[in-house]
């Protein structure tokens, strides 16, 4: 997440299930405005909506797994373990991963 939206929720205090929470929902609206846009200026193809509609099917699958798995982790292993796949996707997101 963007340097100038995470700073906040974190001086708010927001962790765990809330920050990823909030984060979600604001990704979502995001991308429901890119669709509206880039979709009534037909700049989506109909790859790109297959593409797009079977990651929201896989998404949510792949947040309940992340439950399960951070239910079962100890308190002084699950944040530094959320900083650091935060960092690493971030570092992924500049480098360009493809």
């Amino acid at each position: 997440m963007a340097p100038w939206i995470r700073n906040p929720w974190v001086a708010t205090g927001l962790t765990g299930r809330r920050y990823v929470g909030t984060g979600a929902c604001l990704a979502a609206s995001v991308h429901v405005g890119r669709l509206l846009g880039y979709g009534g200026g037909v700049g989506v193809s109909s790859q790109t909506l297959a593409l797009g509609l079977g990651f929201a099917v896989a998404v949510p699958f792949g947040n309940v797994l992340g439950d399960k798995v951070r239910e079962r982790l100890p308190a002084r292993t699950a944040r530094p373990l959320e900083l650091s796949t935060a960092a690493v996707m971030a570092g992924l997101a500049v480098v360009g991963l493809r």
